[in-house]
């Protein structure tokens, strides 16, 4: 737009002095005196300097001071178009600078309340980073499972119970047997082990209190309840396991209660990698990896709102590498 108008001015003041009526004669030389003059001025001069020019032309050079006031009026129209388009070039970029600062600005915002939405979503998955959610992922998965031994474990005590009762009673298949150590079983009784359900009584002195539930080759095994007793000699401070059982252990799937109102919930291995959820007695929580009860491997820990404390890799309870999102 610009080019095009300068293109036309250039032609315009050309055309102005080529089509120039010739004057009447100048005995003088004063007219063709301005005229030479008024051509130097015609293209490097401003508008101003041509006024000034034009205010020295004697009147009776009446043909050039139209001339030079045609093209003053031409050039100042030119002059006006070409700021109105420079004008109007800067309010259109101004304009598309404004519209995408607004863009900015909005996706900003949508990403801070994207950030907002999730810090305020309990327990959101989407703030951790990604091996830390897988473990926490494989731990939530095993909570179900690991209510669902809880309650098949207690299922089994409340048969213990019945089994102890019968062999208190006398009834066949059934026993009381009394243990050198001092410990005592009651319960079902066959080809001199104890078998299926019942209940294992530990002696005083003894940390673990009580077994019930089911046994196998003599030892409990399956689904059961153990309790044991408060005190300087309970290292663990476990007042109650409810789950799976091997060989006397605790192995597999199930819940465990402490002293304090933590409870585990999930995957119980002694020497091996499991997942699982402690919950805490202040209504926090964590999520991830365990050996045995020690929180060892990757995980997160929640406050009670569900806000992620910390996140990364733990040894025995303890982060040793904090990871972020």
């Amino acid at each position: 737009m610009l080019r095009l108008l300068s293109a036309s001015f250039v032609l315009l003041a050309w055309t102005t002095v080529a089509g120039a009526q010739v004057p009447q004669a100048d005995p003088s030389g004063v007219c063709n005196h301005f005229r030479t003059q008024w051509g130097e001025l015609l293209i490097s001069g401003s508008t101003d300097r041509l006024r000034a020019f034009l205010a020295t032309v004697p009147p009776a050079c009446r043909d050039l001071r139209s001339q030079i006031r045609r093209f003053i009026d031409q050039r100042t129209l030119v002059q006006q178009q070409e700021q109105a388009a420079r004008e109007q070039a800067a309010r259109e970029l101004e304009s598309r600078d404004q519209a995408a600062r607004e863009a900015r600005e909005q996706a900003a915002r949508a990403e801070q309340l994207r950030e907002e939405a999730a810090r305020s979503t309990p327990y959101n998955l989407a703030l951790l980073h990604p091996q830390v959610r897988t473990a926490v992922e494989q731990a939530r998965a095993h909570e179900p499972r690991a209510r669902r031994a809880a309650a098949q474990a207690r299922d089994a005590a409340a048969r213990a119970e019945a089994a102890a009762a019968r062999a208190r009673a006398g009834e066949g298949g059934h026993a009381v047997r009394h243990q050198e150590n001092g410990d005592r079983y009651e319960g079902v009784y066959l080809d001199g082990r104890r078998a299926d359900v019942g209940i294992y009584y530990y002696r005083p002195g003894v940390t673990q209190e009580r077994f019930a539930g089911e046994f196998r080759n003599n030892f409990p095994g399956g689904f059961g309840v153990s309790t044991y007793r408060p005190g300087p000699a309970n290292s663990s401070h476990a007042l109650r396991i409810e789950g799976e059982w091997a060989e006397s252990r605790s192995e597999g799937f199930g819940m465990t209660y402490w002293n304090g109102g933590n409870v585990f919930i999930g995957e119980r291995r002694a020497s091996l990698t499991s997942h699982g959820v402690m919950n805490y007695w202040d209504g926090g929580r964590f999520e991830g990896q365990f050996v045995g009860y020690q929180i060892t491997g990757y995980g997160a820990r929640w406050d009670p709102q569900g806000r992620v404390i910390d996140q990364g890799i733990y040894a025995n309870g303890m982060l040793i590498t904090p990871l972020a999102p």
